[in-house]
C-alpha cells in the first residue's frame, strides 16, 4: 500500500529540501509507530461490541488508532484526533478502506460526507500552499 502522505505532491514545493525531508521523515516516523503498535489506541470508556477501529495519520494533532461507533462521520474522527494541524489540507483527505479503492474526501465541504468503516485508514495531507 502506498501511503498518500508520502507522495511528492503532498510536500510543499516552496519549502527547502531540508524542510521537505523533515516532513517526509515525520510521516515515516508516524507510520513506523503505527506498524510497531506504539501508536496508542485512544482511551475511550466503551470500546466494546459494535464499535470499530479506525486509524488517522498525517496532519492531525493526535494521529493514532481510535475506537468509534460504526458510521462515525470523518469530521468526528478529526475531532477525536484533536483537530487539524495548521498545515493540514482539509480538501484532499484520503480514506483507504480495508477493501476497495481509496476515496478522496473534502472535509471542508461536508465533514459528514464519509461514514467510517472498520479498518479504514484516514490520511490528512499537508497543504501544498
Amino acid at each position: 500500500m502506498i501511503c498518500p502522505a508520502l507522495l511528492a505532491d503532498d510536500i510543499n514545493k516552496t519549502d527547502s529540501v531540508d524542510a521537505r525531508l523533515r516532513a517526509i521523515e515525520q510521516q515515516l516516523d508516524r507510520i513506523e509507530q503505527l506498524l510497531r503498535g506504539s501508536v496508542p489506541i485512544a482511551a475511550q470508556p466503551d470500546n466494546g461490541p459494535g464499535r470499530i477501529q479506525v486509524t488517522i495519520l498525517g496532519q492531525v494533532n493526535t494521529p493514532g488508532v481510535y475506537i468509534v461507533d460504526p458510521d462515525t462521520p470523518i469530521g468526528s474522527l478529526i475531532g477525536l484526533a484533536h483537530g487539524y494541524t495548521h498545515i493540514a489540507d482539509r480538501k484532499h483527505i484520503s480514506v483507504s478502506p480495508r477493501q476497495g479503492p481509496t476515496v478522496k474526501v473534502n472535509a471542508s465541504a461536508d465533514p459528514r460526507a464519509y461514514k467510517l468503516r472498520s479498518g479504514d485508514i484516514v490520511t490528512v495531507p499537508e497543504n501544498p500552499f
